[in-house]
C-alpha cells in the first residue's frame, strides 16, 4: 500500500507552511510522521492512500 503524508507546519518564527510528500510505503510514512512530531510544530498531519 502507497500514502500521502499531508502536513501544515509551524516556523520557530510563527511562519506556517504546508507539506504534501510523494507516495511512499505506510511503513516510511509511520517512520516520516514520527520524526516530524517530534519537532512540535506540526499541527496537522494526515494520512493518504
Amino acid at each position: 500500500m502507497t500514502v500521502l503524508i499531508k502536513c501544515t507546519n509551524r516556523s520557530p518564527k510563527g511562519k506556517e507552511m504546508f507539506f504534501k510528500s510523494e507516495e511512499m510505503s505506510a511503513e516510511q510514512v509511520v517512520l516520516i510522521a514520527e520524526d516530524l512530531e517530534k519537532t512540535d510544530r506540526s499541527k496537522r498531519i494526515m494520512f493518504i492512500d
